[in-house]
């Protein structure tokens, strides 16, 4: 669960920077950067991304949920189980 979430943070950040780097039109290296990218990562535009980012976020709140961590408790740990 922690490397999927520290990938997700990664990831979110990644997509923060790049949404950056896209509003930032007139930066030539950027401009240059994204001509030799492969079609499908130069053909983003900051709708896909703020729906990216989107997705992400609702993910990373469902594994800070509760209920969520409880039922990933419960399949990691017999323990926990009869804790309960």
């Amino acid at each position: 669960r922690n490397e999927f979430l520290d990938d997700l943070l990664e990831l979110q950040s990644f997509l923060k920077q790049r949404k950056a780097e896209m509003g930032a039109k007139d930066d030539l290296v950027i401009g240059n950067i994204l001509q030799k990218a492969p079609k499908h990562i130069a053909s983003q535009n900051l709708d896909s991304i703020d729906n990216m980012l989107t997705r992400i976020k609702s993910i990373i709140d469902l594994l800070f949920d509760s209920k969520f961590r409880m039922i990933v408790e419960i399949k990691a740990s017999k323990l926990f189980t009869e804790r309960l």
